[in-house]
């Protein structure tokens, strides 16, 4: 979705997997526990790199999980220092079909899916520590309506 949204609007984006990833190769990582210990910091990096962007007047999205409560303040902080329009777009599915998604999606390695038990069980959030406007979508629709739900909203 990241993706789609990203080629349409033309905003830079940023991934948290895509530099898991290549910290976990470069960095000669082999386990699960090693790719859980590297997740934070590659948060930690995609945020360094998006507020340097933002604080040149780059637009950035950035696709991640953003469920520690300090990232919010992260991006409360930029939206203050650099008069920014903050959106948080929270796609929420049924368990029955995030499980399956979880089960069949294709990723890296490095992820460890297959020693994985369970998908993290579906929990109702609201993102309340992020920053307004939440922008809150059931993934329903395809992508393209849902990315069109999106532009509709933030006015692009």
């Amino acid at each position: 979705m990241s993706n789609e949204l990203s080629k349409k609007t033309s905003i830079f984006c940023i991934h948290k997997d895509t530099i898991k990833e290549s910290l976990y190769k470069t960095m000669g990582l082999s386990s699960l526990e090693d790719s859980k210990k590297i997740g934070y910091p590659s948060i930690k990096v995609m945020l360094d790199v998006a507020g340097e962007n933002v604080s040149r007047g780059i637009d950035v999205i950035l696709e991640a999980p953003f469920t520690f409560p300090d990232e919010g303040l992260i991006f409360s902080q930029w939206k203050e220092k650099y008069n920014l329009s903050v959106y948080s777009i929270i796609l929420n599915l049924d368990g029955e079909t995030r499980k399956s998604r979880f089960l069949n999606r294709q990723r890296d390695p490095c992820h460890h899916d297959n020693e994985r038990i369970d998908p993290q069980p579906v929990v109702e959030t609201k993102f309340e520590h992020m920053p307004e406007k939440r922008i809150i979508l059931t993934t329903n629709k395809s992508i393209d309506q849902l990315i069109d739900d999106i532009l509709a909203i933030i006015k692009l």
